[in-house]
């Protein structure tokens, strides 16, 4: 969700308006994910991750 040592993300997380609007969206993204169980998965593999093909 963010990272401390960042200002703008140590106030953003400090927010309660912020972290609901966070959640809201994790929540979205799981509701989404078994709305729509048919639609293609996507995964990232270790090599793509680090930038390779």
């Amino acid at each position: 969700m963010g990272f401390i040592t960042n200002p703008d993300d140590e106030r953003a997380l400090g927010d309660a308006s912020s972290r609901r609007r966070l959640m809201h969206a994790v929540a979205e993204g799981i509701d989404r994910y078994f709305r729509e169980p048919s639609a293609p998965l996507q995964m990232a593999s270790a090599s793509m991750a680090a930038g390779q093909p």
